[in-house]
């Protein structure tokens, strides 16, 4: 999480929500990079009644395989 915070534009490539919808106090930008969390342990508390509508889902991206060798399409 360190390393991801000192890097420009890191969270604008790799992060949609900054956690909205996932934790109580989202990650909040500041200048290009990530303020980091300053609670205890890990300084994120999960926002548990937000989550509970993800509980069951299939995650999994559909596969699709070439017809002719079986090789895996891009997904």
């Amino acid at each position: 999480m360190q390393i991801a915070a000192s890097i420009p534009n890191f969270l604008c490539q790799e992060q949609v929500s900054l956690g909205e919808g996932y934790i109580k106090s989202p990650f909040k930008v500041s200048r290009g990079y990530l303020d980091l969390p300053t609670a205890p342990g890990l300084g994120i508390e999960l926002d548990e009644n937000a989550l509970a509508d993800k509980i069951g889902h299939d995650w999994r991206n559909p596969e699709e395989y070439d017809a002719d060798d079986g090789a895996a399409l891009d997904w």
